[in-house]
This record gives structure tokens, C-alpha cells and sequence, in this order.
């Protein structure tokens, strides 16, 4: 994704600011992030078309998926502290997750600026 995609398509994504969204949606783009880079670590599989790891093993789905459960028991925590509204922070989640995690580490730089 270039960096005139990259604008092009999270600009649409806040065409009526709105704090919440838009703190939500960061918010995923880190716990895509981190996961991918947890998933990375323990498993020994990786999906030759995205570039993504895979568990092997019913240990290394088991670790995967207590790590992502543990960190987004704290995002959901983190915005229910904040007052955000659930359909808010899903709606976040799921444009949020439509990238690959190389995409998701572009952004985050740039969201970092």
C-alpha cells in the first residue's frame, strides 16, 4: 500500500470525525498488530499468500488464541472506560481487520507522526 492509498483510505474512514471511532480504530490496528507479532513467535506454520503464521499444533492454537482473548479483554475494558459504544468500536474492529499485518505496521507508523 502506497502512502497515497494509505491517506486516500483512512481519510474516507473519518469523514465526520468522531474521536471515539477513530481511537477504537487505532486501538485495533495495534491489537492486529501485536498478535500477528505473538502469532510469530509460537508458531512454526506461516500461510505462504499472506504472510501470516499458522499454528501447527493444538498448543500453539491454544497459546494464539489466549493471547489474543487476553488482549482484547483489555482494549474492550479500555473502551467501555472510555465510554465508547460497543457498535462504535466494532464497526472499528472490522475495517480495522481488513489488513495484512504489513499494512497494519505501515499505518501505525504513520498514525505515530
Amino acid at each position: 500500500m502506497n502512502r497515497r492509498q494509505f491517506e486516500e483510505d483512512y481519510n474516507m474512514e473519518f469523514i465526520t470525525p468522531n474521536p471515539h471511532y477513530e481511537y477504537s480504530y487505532k486501538k485495533w490496528l495495534e491489537y492486529y498488530y501485536q498478535t500477528e507479532l505473538y502469532d510469530r513467535k509460537i508458531c512454526t506454520g506461516f500461510n505462504e499468500k499472506t504472510g501470516d503464521a499458522v499454528p501447527t499444533s493444538t498448543v500453539e492454537y491454544t497459546d494464539i488464541n489466549r493471547n489474543a482473548k487476553r488482549l482484547m479483554n483489555v482494549i474492550v475494558c479500555d473502551f467501555r472506560d472510555k465510554g465508547i459504544e460497543k457498535s462504535t468500536w466494532i464497526s472499528a474492529r472490522c475495517e480495522a481487520s481488513k489488513y495484512s499485518h504489513e499494512e497494519v505496521k505501515e499505518m501505525l507508523i504513520r498514525l505515530s507522526q
